[in-house]
């Protein structure tokens, strides 16, 4: 008998597998859950995962911290521009972020703190702003990022710490989705109604918020959800009369099964005695005793939800069958009343609730009509085959002189009404004789050939039923190049949000209509860990970006850039889609030329310099090197000085006094090859004439590659000569003389010696030897 509740779940199964989009929603625990955000003309996904539509283009809060209502520590308001025809999807006007004391103004091309535009990046009181080539992103330490893309998207990412803490189109963050946005205290809130509640007054602004549809007025004692669910749930309720409970069958599509803070055993239970309570009185007994059998707390909510959607068809088909022996002139049979399985709440001396007439069937088309009973025909032979099948396994192990068991009368799931005047149940009747071999395999043959036929005309209705734009959506969103996606995001929302652009769209491109849904998912995939294909081409969603830069999907927030060249490689944010420079190369954030390799990198100090140029500041020389500066230190250079004639330093610093009259050699540097540098310095100390105990420095003699042939000579009188008296300023291919000033002489040479001479009021000379 188990298999035959299986194939039961997979007769049902396409049919049912919209009912499963609700209980599946929003519950993927990943980095996406705390993410709201907003994209195209209308869509909005708050932090527990609902997907609404909301036109709205007042200011609204998306997202605030609603804790305390004495201080708030942040909030996040945005204004939709109204669509256009030429411009298709509304855009986002601007976004204000109001973090303690500061508050930013985002528009398109400015950022203003507190009123002053600033300029991008901005870092202040804990708060980081920056640019990129499309989005502008807002990092704050007290846990919250606000990432918009110039155009239609807005996402906002809170830590953790704020869960149940907010309001706004984002929700209250409480992890339980609908509850408290969409379903508020018993009551269903449209989305409409929900976001106008949202709407940001300001003085001087005149905005219209979108109509909502009135409704009538809900009883004052509507119970909360979560008593709806425990009285759903309890075996013991009391009676409900037959519109209260089709009210309750098709609530069941409505009812998200994680709002039940219930036990999933008692939840399915409550499912199976609600549907017997409903369909005991139209259901034949075999049928009652598969489904008693089929009462186990294994049973998945799927199975359970198979069952509930295809026990009406049954009890329709049986109906049908009853009546399709009248002729057409024959009056319609009225349905009994409804006799209930739990005890009524009345007193027992009160008459009971006259019969409920059955409502009039509503007109089919000719087309469904000849499906409706097609299927009805099918369920009716299958029911049949059931029949046979159990009776045929039931009976497989008995020998053929053996006589057949009989069956015990089922007893009743709930205790029934017993008044004394009421005759007992018939009995059972007896089940069929068992069949032979061959017949038993024609049937089980006959068996699977419905539940094909029953299978592929069930794909058929869904594919009358739903719209064409659905199928475009879930082909688009369900492909092989999403898979990635697939795996870490629920589709379904999306393919809503799709098909939602699709019937709305006036533009004559379908493919403009989704461009911004299908980058919505993109991004939350990005956001998810997953790896969005490169869906967008030339003709479909193009995104242009400056320079030589590539759109990407997916790709490191953190730009490598000639002065950071290795950022990407200590990034920790996620991945999200952007412009991008290719594949080995980087973007020149100095002279901004785009993306460009790395040894095309320029440096900068105080200008600009290429590759390879050479930058010197005090005793440091630096190279650019692909956009990098290698600097080393020059050896400090050695200094001797002669003062006053007889006052000398040597090149260790050393001081001491020394009176002279004749040549004395200051400094010789003798080569050690033929291509170092060598040469001889001589002084010409002498007494003073002034002043008699005194010696001054009378001249300065510089011989070039120690040759006395080849002498340079500085008197103190200023004059100057080289084998010859010249005059100055005076140069060669070694050396260089020139006066700076009337009283300083300054010799330099090409192999780094350096003599300053000072003429007044007397001769001193310093000698720098690098």
């Amino acid at each position: 008998m188990g298999w035959t509740t299986l194939w039961l779940c997979v007769l049902a199964l396409p049919l049912t597998s919209a009912i499963q989009v609700k209980a599946k929603k929003a519950r993927q625990s990943n980095h996406v859950n705390s993410i709201c955000s907003t994209w195209g003309r209308e869509h909005f996904k708050t932090f527990d995962g609902d997907v609404y539509q909301f036109p709205g283009t007042c200011e609204y809060n998306l997202a605030s911290d609603c804790h305390s209502e004495s201080y708030q520590e942040f909030s996040v308001h945005l204004k939709r521009n109204e669509a256009t025809e030429a411009e298709g999807n509304p855009t986002v006007k601007h976004v204000v972020v109001t973090i303690n004391d500061l508050v930013f103004h985002l528009t398109k091309t400015q950022v203003a703190v507190n009123g002053e535009i600033v300029t991008l990046p901005y870092y202040n009181g804990g708060v980081q702003l920056e640019r990129n080539a499309v989005y502008t992103k807002l990092y704050s330490k007290v846990g919250l990022v606000v990432m918009w893309n110039g155009e239609d998207a807005v996402m906002v990412e809170l830590d953790t710490e704020y869960t149940n803490r907010t309001c706004g189109l984002c929700g209250d963050f409480n992890g339980l989705p609908v509850h408290n946005e969409f379903v508020h205290n018993g009551r269903k809130v449209s989305p409409i109604e929900f976001g106008n509640r949202q709407k940001v007054h300001r003085p001087n602004e005149d905005c219209e918020d979108p109509y909502e549809e009135e409704e009538e007025d809900e009883p004052a004692d509507v119970q909360p959800k979560e008593d709806t669910c425990k009285e759903f749930v309890s075996s013991t309720s009391s009676l409900f009369s037959l519109t209260s409970r089709l009210q309750y069958f098709t609530s069941l599509h409505s009812i998200d099964v994680f709002d039940c803070h219930m036990e999933p055993i008692k939840f399915r239970s409550g499912i199976i005695l609600f549907v017997l309570q409903l369909n005991s009185e139209h259901l034949p007994r075999p049928l009652l005793l598969l489904l008693s059998q089929s009462f186990s707390p294994s049973l998945s909510s799927l199975h359970l939800l198979l069952l509930t959607f295809l026990l009406p068809i049954l009890i329709l088909s049986s109906s049908s069958t009853s009546t399709s022996s009248c002729s057409p002139s024959s009056p319609t049979p009225s349905l009994p009343p409804l006799p209930p399985l739990l005890p009524p709440p009345s007193p027992p001396s009160l008459p009971p609730p006259p019969p409920l007439p059955p409502p009039p069937p509503p007109p089919l088309p000719l087309l469904l009509s000849l499906l409706h009973h097609l299927l009805l025909s099918l369920l009716i032979h299958l029911y049949l085959l059931l029949i046979l099948s159990s009776s045929s396994t039931s009976t497989s192990s008995c020998s053929p002189s053996s006589p057949t068991p009989s069956l015990p009368p089922l007893p009743p799931l709930l205790p029934p009404p017993s008044p004394p005047s009421l005759p007992p149940p018939p009995p059972l009747p007896p089940p069929p004789p068992p069949l032979p071999l061959l017949l038993s395999l024609l049937h089980h043959l006959l068996l699977s050939l419905l539940l094909l036929l029953s299978l592929l005309l069930h794909l058929f209705l869904l594919f009358l039923l739903l719209p064409p734009q659905h199928a475009q959506c879930d082909q688009l969103l369900r492909s092989p190049l999403w898979s990635s996606c697939g795996a870490v995001l629920n589709p379904e929302p999306y393919i809503q949000a799709c098909v939602q652009d699709l019937c709305g769209c006036s533009n004559t491109s379908d493919s403009f209509c989704v461009c911004s849904t299908l980058a919505e998912y993109s991004r939350q995939c990005s956001h998810a860990g997953g790896q969005p294909p490169h869906w967008r081409t030339t003709a479909f969603c193009d995104k242009q970006c400056p320079f030589n830069m590539v759109y990407l999907e997916s790709g490191s927030p953190c730009m490598d850039t000639c002065t950071h060249s290795d950022t990407s490689s200590l990034c920790e944010e996620h991945l999200m889609d952007g412009c991008f420079c290719p594949h080995g190369t980087v973007f020149d954030d100095i002279s901004k030329r785009g993306c460009v390799t790395q040894d095309q990198c320029q440096c900068k100090h105080d200008k600009v310099y290429n590759s390879g140029e050479v930058f010197r500041q005090d005793r440091e020389e630096c190279v650019c090197h692909h956009g990098q500066w290698s600097c080393k230190s020059l050896p400090s250079p050695a200094t001797c000085a002669v003062e006053e004639g007889s006052h000398v330093t040597t090149f260790d610093g050393k001081a001491f006094t020394f009176h002279g009259d004749c040549y004395y050699p200051l400094a010789k540097v003798e080569s050690k090859d033929e291509a170092s540098p060598k040469f001889t310095v001589l002084v010409q100390l002498v007494p003073c004439i002034r002043q008699k105990f005194d010696t001054c420095l009378k001249s300065v003699v510089v011989l070039l590659n120690n040759d006395r042939n080849n002498a340079l000579v500085i008197t103190a009188d200023g004059k100057v000569s080289h084998n010859a008296q010249i005059t100055l300023p005076y140069s060669t291919a070694d050396i260089s003389v020139f006066k700076p000033s009337s009283f300083h002489m300054m010799l330099q040479t090409s192999f780094g010696l350096q003599v300053q001479i000072q003429l007044v009021p007397i001769m001193w000379c310093r000698f720098i030897w690098c």
